[in-house]
């Protein structure tokens, strides 16, 4: 079995907590970003109304949604035939 050891200084727990939110608001600003690409990329285009509304939004650094702002794209997703 593998094992690791690792040391922490507690004068240098700041830093890393520091550079954890960092990465961590990294992955998070990547996959709302990737989440609004993927979305646009399957949304069906009829005006462009639909994918032109999908958008991300960034409440602060470790909270964003993925949203769209066309009325009616709940019933586009949830519509039982393109499941």
């Amino acid at each position: 079995m593998a094992s690791a050891t690792i040391t922490v200084k507690k004068n240098e727990l700041s830093k890393m907590a520091a550079r954890f939110e960092t990465q961590v608001s990294f992955m998070i600003n990547h996959a709302a970003k990737k989440i609004v690409d993927e979305a646009k990329a399957r949304a069906p285009v009829v005006s462009g109304n639909l994918r032109d509304g999908i958008h991300a939004q960034f409440f602060n650094r470790l909270h964003a949604i993925a949203f769209s702002a066309a009325g009616y794209s709940g019933f586009v997703e949830f519509d039982r035939e393109t499941v």
